[in-house]
């Protein structure tokens, strides 16, 4: 049977064998996923495992046009990022240091032998980056090995325009590399995808999973994971098939309502699970997910003790920021920042503890990003986070009138190729940080811009009082290397009284 058929059969008659199928053909995907983004076997070992409770329980409403090895990628994400999430909040201090230094390693290597040792630790974010089809295409046909043909059927097309949709996938893949100092070839990436190591689950592996969704016997630490996962797909796709939403959803779920929510995204097999034994090995350690927090109100304030270094050397950045605090009850409260010449500035939480805390980090040269805190996380006297920027692209252009004389003065401002809710840190131009202003020639410049992809898509807007907005479209890397010329039209005057019920002139 295909993928759809077994997962029809469990989920309307509970066929075991057909769900340990299902593990057994997509178990290799799931951990070496896993094991890419959280790097430690064990733990890789317990994501595997909520990965597949989440399916047990969505295999329902998932239809036959699902490419299951791309919804099972995206959930390893969600399941990943909770994960590594929940072992910092576990660790101490020392431990946390020591993982940041772990995770230093990452550093792309010199060595023109080790290049797979560079492309695996970016590789999922590379992934996750691209469109769904592209992705689903990438996965069938280097992680899952099929062939083109069966590429195509899958995506419901046919053989060469699934090796056309391959090869833009891989050449996606390869922009987002270089903009993380990987650089490589589209044939050297193609290369290195096809004879990929192999990440091969545990032996035992596929079984404990088959026999734990069968019997409902998870240990609370990977249900917990589950839980978690389901609540992440759940937002995706709100966010997805309604973005008119989002601002709604953003404040419900700042506001600690999901928190407090009795979790019932996951199944009945699922909540039966909490209260058995594990199925992981016994030298396992206990994960914090496993741990009932106490509720917001019952732990004090916090502080966030930024580090904020550059992803190239790992030197120190001397930046400027805000923070946000989010609250659903009282005025949402601002504090602009700039970090000392070690990189460092510690951020207080005082006060009512917020529903979520945003911070926006720029430093000239880097991509600004933005990091979020929600409120059940402040569960610590201080939250600890290093921040590497990535080094900016450069635009730069010209700006005139109608009459080819040049405007000066006029505003620059950069949008946001998009949100991950799956990283803690994303991309993100704020107007007070970022924008740039036209010199008395009319030039602009900016050196803060990613490395595109097709899926991160971005655009710039060019605004003067005096004249009807601009802009421009940045869709690929070459549009970073072209200087534009923005031309703006004179607007009109437009003049009018702002009045109350009561005929009042209402100001501001």
């Amino acid at each position: 049977m295909n993928d759809p058929e077994l997962l029809q059969a469990w989920a309307t008659r509970r066929d075991e064998p057909a769900f340990a199928e299902i593990v057994r053909r997509h178990l290799g995907l799931v951990y070496g996923s896993a094991l890419r983004q959280v790097r430690e076997p064990v733990l890789a070992q317990e994501v595997a495992q909520a990965v597949f409770l989440v399916l047990a329980d969505k295999a329902g409403s998932l239809g036959d046009g699902v490419v299951l090895s791309g919804w099972l990628f995206r959930t390893t994400r969600f399941v990943a990022a909770r994960a590594l999430r929940a072992e910092r909040r576990r660790t101490h201090h020392e431990q946390q240091a020591a993982a940041m230094q772990r995770i230093d390693l990452d550093t792309p290597s010199s060595s023109a032998t080790d290049r797979w040792g560079e492309v695996g630790p970016h590789l999922d974010a590379a992934l996750a980056a691209l469109p769904a089809t592209d992705r689903n295409a990438v996965l069938l046909r280097f992680f899952e090995k099929q062939p083109l043909r069966a590429v195509g059927d899958r995506l419901g097309v046919g053989e060469e325009a699934a090796k056309k949709r391959v090869s833009r996938a891989v050449e996606k893949l390869r922009a987002f590399l270089a903009g993380k100092g990987v650089v490589l070839t589209a044939a050297g990436l193609l290369a290195l995808l096809t004879e990929m190591p192999s990440s091969a689950a545990p032996a035992g592996l596929a079984d404990r999973i088959a026999d734990t969704v069968g019997t409902g016997s998870a240990g609370p630490a990977a249900t917990e994971l589950a839980k978690g996962a389901a609540r992440d797909w759940f937002t995706a796709r709100l966010l997805d098939v309604a973005p008119r939403f989002a601002a709604a959803l953003v404040i419900l779920m700042a506001g600690g309502v999901w928190w407090a929510a009795p979790t019932s995204s996951v199944g009945d097999h699922v909540a039966a699970a909490s209260t058995a034994g594990t199925v992981a090995p016994s030298s396992a350690p206990t994960s914090a997910a496993s741990t009932v927090l106490p509720p917001p109100a019952q732990v004090g304030p916090s502080r966030i003790l930024l580090n904020v270094r550059s992803a190239e050397d790992n030197r120190p950045l001397v930046a400027q920021g805000m923070a946000v605090f989010w609250s659903p009850r009282d005025a949402t409260r601002r504090t602009e920042f700039i970090t000392d010449t070690n990189g460092l500035i510690e951020v207080a939480v005082a006060g009512p503890k917020p529903s979520a805390v945003d911070v926006w980090i720029s430093s000239p040269g880097h991509v600004p990003v933005t990091l979020r805190w929600k409120r059940h996380e402040f569960v610590e006297p201080v939250l600890l986070h290093t921040c590497r920027l990535q080094r900016g692209q450069t635009l730069q252009g010209l700006v005139q009138d109608e009459a080819g004389r040049p405007v000066a003065e006029a505003r620059v401002q950069f949008n946001s190729p998009g949100m991950d809710l799956g990283e803690r840190e994303n991309i993100a131009f704020r107007d007070r940080f970022s924008s740039v202003v036209t010199d008395a020639a009319g030039h602009f410049r900016s050196d803060q811009l990613p490395a595109l992809l097709g899926s991160h898509t971005m655009s710039y807007t060019v605004s003067h009082p005096d004249f009807v907005r601009g802009g421009g479209d940045l869709s690929s890397p070459a549009t970073l290397a072209t200087n534009h010329l923005v031309v703006l039209r004179r607007g009109l005057t437009v003049k009018g009284r702002v009045v109350g019920p009561d005929d009042a002139s209402v100001g501001e």
